[in-house]
């Protein structure tokens, strides 16, 4: 009876860990059409605006990058949390003239993740994105 119950458990355990794996892996952003693009900030040329939506059934966030310059721009950026702890950094992203990124919309940025599902009890407003430029 007892190592019924324990392969029970066993059993429920790797079922839960691997539903809750699959949900953050495989899930995508699915814009709302009721909120606007939203301007956050805009640094040498590089405009970042965000989207409001959902993760599954979780409210998120999607961060769009435009260079609005005439030159190519090269640049990593850092989401922090109100506290300035780090959330995310991403690796160096180099955008050409007039070009613009988002989630999915160029597979040469599969790697750069693009939405986030804020902490309980918090919204887009407590957290800032910081540009980090390279030559």
């Amino acid at each position: 009876m007892k190592k019924t119950i324990t392969s029970f458990l066993l059993a429920a355990m790797l079922f839960v860990g691997f539903s809750a794996f699959s949900q953050n892996s495989n899930s995508s952003f699915l814009a709302s059409t009721s909120n606007p693009v939203t301007t956050l900030v805009e640094n040498e040329g590089v405009k970042v605006s965000y989207m409001q939506g959902f993760i599954s059934s979780s409210q998120a966030f999607s961060f769009i990058f435009e260079n609005t310059i005439h030159v190519a721009a090269n640049f990593s950026w850092t989401l922090k949390d109100k506290q300035g702890n780090v959330v995310y950094t991403s690796p160096l992203i180099r955008l050409e003239e007039g070009q613009s990124i988002s989630e999915n919309s160029n597979p040469k940025f599969a790697n750069v993740k693009f939405s986030f599902i804020p902490d309980n009890g918090t919204t887009i407003n407590d957290y800032r994105v910081e540009l980090t430029f390279k030559q």
